[in-house]
């Protein structure tokens, strides 16, 4: 019961479940779901094997948790669309699991894009075309924004990341402090974070 979400069906999720959300409140959402405890070993087994999988498509990777990773695509042949489907295919066929991909200019998009994949299950964020696809994504999807951050910035009339864009620094320390210039550039876009590759 002190334990969290790891994954989730899909009926748990429409009912408001998602991964790293506290189980008690988890079930709270959705009463009539079956809580399966991990096997921690064959979900790190399960994590190598994706690992292995996508350096088969792109060898320059970064782990994120045991679930997700970062691609760095500087220097792919494949065109992003093309890579995409293929890193798609390539984990269907070997391994028998679903993938989100989510490509960006930095990483920040690249996992909201993965995040807003919807049936296609990929989806490409051009840089051109940043601002407006952060524009109508709550606060709450943005690094560092938990809900008291969430609530101080709704006093201000910011519920989207369009709307904080709109506010000046000025404005944003008093809710954000120190962290209000990083937090305003990633709602504009700039992420600068380098994928670190992990030597294998």
């Amino acid at each position: 019961k002190r334990g969290k979400v790891q994954s989730a069906s899909a009926e748990a999720c429409r009912a408001g479940v998602v991964a790293g959300m506290p189980m008690l409140e988890a079930l709270a959402l959705c009463p009539r779901a079956r809580v399966i405890k991990t096997d921690m070993q064959r979900y790190r087994d399960a994590s190598a094997a994706l690992r292995g999988c996508l350096r088969s498509v792109c060898e320059a990777l970064e782990p994120e948790g045991l679930a997700a990773a970062f691609l760095d695509l500087r220097g792919a042949i494949d065109e992003p669309e093309a890579l995409a489907v293929r890193l798609l295919q390539t984990v269907a066929c070997e391994l028998g699991l679903p993938l989100r991909v989510g490509i960006g200019p930095g990483k920040l998009v690249a996992r909201l894009a993965a995040e807003e994949s919807g049936t296609a299950r990929w989806r490409y964020v051009r840089p051109a075309d940043v601002s407006g696809f952060l524009a109508s994504l709550s606060v709450e999807r943005l690094p560092h924004v938990g809900p008291k951050t969430a609530a101080a910035l709704h006093a201000l009339a910011a519920h989207s990341v369009g709307d904080l864009v709109r506010l000046s620094a000025s404005q944003l320390e008093p809710v954000l402090g120190r962290r209000a210039p990083e937090i305003l550039a990633l709602a504009r876009g700039e992420d600068a974070s380098p994928v670190r590759v992990e030597q294998h």
